[in-house]
């Protein structure tokens, strides 16, 4: 509604609530515009526009067929497609596309638009890259958490069942007192398998790590006790895990802050992963 007041003001509407949203829209992060299809002109455009698609207003409202060549490649016939929907007065309620800024970013940007009697298409646009980029992390650490799954179920397999024959076989005595040559080669054969398995997760760790590291902060209000509460018992009930014995103690059942949780639990998992394994290798 915003977008609809803001084009009426630029139309010299006088009245001080115009005058309010048309200064709201000055200062909002989302593109504010109002395109005149018959003219094929913009006829209003707010500062946001530039920040958002790096380039100013003045060029765009002196060339607005520039724009075209913003699009991803990818996402041209798409947005075209939309545009003659508008045209036809069929209604769209939002539209995703890519654009390709001058210094070669690429940028998602979501399209809300609407048709007007008198042929204007107006609305507002937001630069969605960072929601984009949440939930493709969200989906990695997904698709990583199954691999990860998979490879303790079959590539630590060997390494383990190995450890464990092995050991049983010192355990029952097998290798008597006088074969010391032959439990020093059963010892090594332990000592590298553990350490290609700890080694194998601590490359996904790492990978992880770097993966994330240039990912963009989406914070959110967050039950930070509850989080951290479902964390504990994931480790507490994990049949994979050593059976330790987990407290977790806070001042309430309930701590909102704001905060990235995606990345926030990622450094929670691997602290605990780290202590956990620093117990294993104490022998703890």
């Amino acid at each position: 509604m915003t977008a609809f007041c803001c084009y009426t003001a630029s139309d010299n509407a006088s009245n001080s609530s115009l005058d309010f949203l048309l200064t709201l829209n000055e200062g909002t992060d989302q593109v504010v515009f109002a395109f005149d299809t018959a003219a094929t002109r913009f006829t209003f455009l707010n500062p946001a526009f530039e920040i958002v698609w790096g380039k100013s207003r003045k060029e765009v409202m002196d060339a607005p067929a520039s724009l075209r060549k913003d699009i991803h490649p990818e996402d041209g016939l798409h947005v075209q497609h939309v545009y003659h929907e508008l045209l036809e007065e069929i209604l769209v309620s939002e539209v995703e596309f890519r654009i390709i800024r001058r210094n070669k970013s690429e940028r998602w940007v979501c399209l809300r638009p609407r048709m007007t009697e008198e042929q204007l298409i107006i609305g507002y646009a937001q630069d969605i890259t960072a929601q984009k980029e949440y939930n493709d992390v969200l989906k990695k650490f997904s698709d990583i958490k199954n691999a990860i799954l998979t490879i303790l179920s079959h590539d630590l397999a060997g390494p383990l069942a190995m450890i464990q024959n092995l050991s049983a076989m010192l355990r029952d005595g097998a290798i008597t007192d006088i074969d010391q040559c032959k439990v020093q080669q059963v010892l090594g054969i332990i000592e590298r398998s553990s350490k290609q398995g700890v080694q194998l997760i601590q490359d996904f760790v790492k990978q992880e790590f770097l993966e994330s590291a240039n990912v963009e902060l989406i914070k959110r209000r967050v039950d930070l006790a509850g989080a951290l509460k479902e964390v504990m018992e994931e480790y507490q009930t994990n049949p994979l895990l050593p059976q330790k014995v987990l407290h977790f103690v806070t001042s309430g059942d309930t701590d909102f802050v704001y905060l990235d949780d995606n990345k926030f639990m990622q450094c929670i998992n691997n602290l605990l992963s780290n202590a956990i394994n620093s117990l294993r290798m104490a022998g703890g």
